[in-house]
């Protein structure tokens, strides 16, 4: 007796269970079947295999083995056609350009989905593009609300949001190990770790407040110069492109398009993130540069609380 079980991709579960219901009247609950005594309908067009086993085999790799990236172009002009900001909307339109190895194939601002580990993935957007890998930083804010340093000095550097930071994405085995000492290493064309505001407002970075252990880790904070590189100015609303501030506290007030109005256990909104370099330019000391839900780059003190850190990673080209 051969038993013909209909496939329907929509209801897996469905299949299986009909098959072993079916099996077990026609067999008794006792008999032991092989799987060549029992097929399924393909229909010629969704699968090849001829037998319920392979079958399974089949839908499982069909939905469990994700692609571990999928990236899509980035356009903030609302009403174009391609009009993709967060990944998600409608008019994405998809982009190989990871596969290709050559420097810049990947603009900056390109939606990455990745995979970090198995069954968890984030959206990042790339920073820059070097042509073996791709260096990214995570939509939202990976940490929020925490201390660039919780002890009165920017002397020992960024020590508290790091730790954070370095904690919640230790599991992301998918990405690079970045090895990087701050302070000596080169980052996107920056290696200091103190910045100052030039007259006509641009930051320039070129000596050192601290300098830390070598480190291992899976992700880093933003520099100064990457959030430069966006377009960001210093107390200039709106001129980091959204990428760089939305999913903060109100951004859609200051022109982005998505928010995050959540607030944490001690009730505080999510408002902006932290840089790695200190500022040399402020007023007052213990100053640090910072983006803003306002979408611009400023400096503020490290004693204040409303802020996080976004991972940027490093990924290679496929």
């Amino acid at each position: 007796m051969k038993k013909i079980v209909k496939k329907n991709y929509k209801i897996i579960i469905g299949i299986v269970i009909g098959i072993i219901i079916s099996t077990t009247v026609a067999y008794g609950a006792n008999e032991i079947i092989s799987d060549k005594d029992v097929s399924y309908d393909n229909g010629q067009s969704h699968g090849s295999s001829t037998n319920v086993q392979g079958a399974i085999d089949e839908l499982y790799s069909k939905i469990y083995d994700k692609p571990k990236i999928t990236a899509y172009t980035y356009n903030e002009t609302k009403g174009d056609n391609n009009y993709c900001v967060n990944g998600e909307e409608r008019t994405c339109k998809k982009t190989e350009c990871y596969k290709y190895k050559t420097k810049g194939s990947c603009p900056q601002g390109t939606i990455i989905k990745y995979y970090v580990r198995e069954n968890e993935y984030h959206y990042f957007y790339v920073l820059h593009d070097d042509g073996n890998k791709i260096t990214m930083q995570q939509r939202e804010n990976t940490v929020r609300n925490i201390l660039w340093n919780n002890e009165p000095t920017t002397s020992n550097g960024p020590i508290t949001i790091l730790k954070a930071l370095e904690q919640a994405t230790s599991t992301w085995t998918n990405v690079n190990v970045i090895e990087y000492t701050p302070g000596e290493t080169e980052l996107n064309g920056n290696k200091f770790t103190g910045c100052t505001l030039t007259e006509d407002e641009k930051v320039t970075c070129d000596r050192n407040v601290y300098t830390l252990e070598t480190k291992k880790v899976r992700a880093r904070m933003i520099t100064a110069q990457e959030v430069v590189s966006t377009g960001c100015r210093y107390q200039k609303n709106h001129t980091c492109p959204e990428f760089m501030f939305n999913y903060l506290y109100d951004s859609i007030a200051f022109g982005g398009s998505y928010n995050d109005n959540t607030v944490d256990e001690s009730g505080a909104y999510n408002y902006d993130y932290w840089a790695m370099q200190v500022s040399l330019s402020a007023s007052y000391s213990n100053a640090v540069w910072i983006v803003r839900r306002a979408g611009d780059f400023a400096y503020d003190s490290i004693f204040e609380s409303h802020a996080g850190a976004r991972a940027v990673v490093e990924i290679n080209k496929t």
